[in-house]
């Protein structure tokens, strides 16, 4: 049993000592211009068209949420246009009294 617990700590430490040749860092030949192949290949309708139904429905989340930012700042829209509109008259009194002078 002492020999079958050397046999497999020799093999423990054989298997953890550093390789004599070193792996290659390079992709392997064929794998970029398989990648950009499969990247710009030709794609069915089938594929495009499985994409508008989540760009219909983000479509429609957003003007959803565009709506309930309008009506919940309804109060403050009305207070800047009556705002905007009591300039204008200001201004155009403004202007028609100077150019009275």
């Amino acid at each position: 049993m002492n020999k079958d617990a050397d046999r497999l700590l020799d093999q423990l430490m054989a298997s953890a000592r550093p390789s004599q040749e070193e792996v290659p860092a390079a992709m392997p030949v064929g794998f970029a211009t398989r990648v950009v192949r499969h990247a710009f290949a030709r794609r069915d309708d089938h594929e495009v068209t499985d994409f508008f139904p989540m760009v219909r429905m983000a479509l429609g989340v957003a003007v959803f949420a565009l709506c309930v930012s309008i009506l919940v700042n309804l109060p403050i829209l009305r207070e800047a246009t009556v705002g905007l509109t009591e300039f204008a008259i200001q201004h155009q009194l403004t202007s028609q009294v100077l150019s009275a002078r």
